[in-house]
């Protein structure tokens, strides 16, 4: 239980702003002062009149293509109407390469579109596909994602 002299002390420290913590020794008292502005007032970005003092630089596509991959991917699509293009992704431990629907492609796909080609890079594999390159291998007919690094 705390003294009425301990009480009238707290009661100051709060008229003051400030709030009073327990150290590590039930005797002694730290103060802290509340901060002037809700988290909220900090958070805000303000009228958004202020421009960016550098133009933003184009961002290189997370995945390269070969122009055999372009090509056949085109020929792909001249093919089927109804897909909006190849999706590049990963599941487990493998690439997937498939065909995807323009209601299927989720916000934060990238999407490259090159010659006719659109490829889909699906979000939640951009790690694994960053500086890797899709081919097209004609002998087995099929494409393949290769890092250029081994």
């Amino acid at each position: 239980r705390e003294s009425t002299g301990m009480a009238a002390l707290m009661a100051g420290f709060r008229r003051l702003g400030l709030i009073l913590r327990r150290s590590y020794t039930p005797a002694k008292f730290k103060a802290f002062r509340r901060p002037p502005f809700s988290s909220q007032a900090c958070l805000s970005t303000g009228s958004g009149d202020r421009k960016p003092t550098k133009p933003r630089r184009e961002l290189p596509p997370t995945i390269n293509l070969t122009a055999e991959a372009i090509d056949v991917v085109s020929k792909l699509l001249t093919r089927n109407h109804d897909v909006a293009g190849v999706k590049v992704g990963f599941d487990g431990l493998t690439y997937t390469v498939k065909y995807v629907k323009e209601e299927d492609i989720h916000a934060l796909d990238e999407r490259i579109e090159k010659d006719g080609a659109v490829i889909i890079v699906d979000w939640k594999a951009f790690g694994a596909l960053v500086g890797k390159t899709l081919t097209f291998n004609e002998e087995k007919g099929e494409f393949s994602i290769e890092d250029p690094s081994n």
